[in-house]
């Protein structure tokens, strides 16, 4: 991977405050932690097209001649607003001594147990523009853990990362370097290595 690369300067800031809270810390985090979404990180993603939306059907309705195009548009963008900012909120990270479950601008939850994560990968998850952890166990689930969009999220990723490490999961060289800089401690091996599609010695 390229110093320079997109994905090592996510890495670099991904969850950035959890590794703060770490370090800022000294109490144990409790037993159980429940986070929603950080309002400010649901404000940017419902707003775009709510406010796009708000414009068209303020257009249409400004004109003397009803633009047809515009309102159906507009109407169509607030709908979409009004999705997200519901999935939005009903969005959660939980953490318990055993498990994580994640539900992120979805309509179910997942739940992964630590005992029986496998791997734990960094990268870009469709649809989503943003970076995330893939935790996956070893039937095939995943809970992805998306970078700095939950409140207090130090309070629940130290405990998630703690876990894993000590059950050794298998990380890719982006997820190990990310936990070393969260928890402060020596960076642990990675045993994912990552290869190009087209240029197979290129590794990251």
């Amino acid at each position: 991977m390229k110093r320079a690369s997109t994905t090592h300067l996510a890495a670099g800031s991904a969850f950035v405050r959890a590794g703060a809270a770490a370090r800022a810390s000294e109490d144990a985090p409790p037993l159980t932690v429940r986070l929603r979404i950080h309002p400010a990180a649901l404000a940017f993603v419902t707003g775009f097209p709510g406010v796009i939306g708000l414009l068209a059907v303020a257009a249409s309705l400004g004109r003397s001649v009803p633009d047809e195009g515009a309102r159906p548009l507009g109407i169509g963008l607030l709908v979409v607003a009004a999705l997200l900012l519901v999935l939005g909120v009903r969005s959660r990270l939980v953490v318990t001594p055993d498990a994580v479950t994640v539900r992120f601008f979805g309509l179910r939850s997942t739940t992964v147990r630590f005992a029986a994560i496998a791997t734990a990968t960094f990268s870009m998850t469709f649809p989503s523009i943003s970076y995330a952890i893939t935790f996956t166990d070893s039937r095939g689930k995943k809970a992805i853990v998306h970078a700095n969009w939950w409140r207090r999220e130090g309070s629940a990723m130290v405990p998630i990362f703690r876990a894993i490490v000590e059950r050794q999961v298998a990380f890719d060289r982006t997820t190990a370097r990310i936990v070393a800089q969260v928890l402060g401690v020596k960076r642990p091996p990675a045993t994912i290595v990552h290869h190009a599609l087209f240029r197979k010695k290129r590794t990251w």
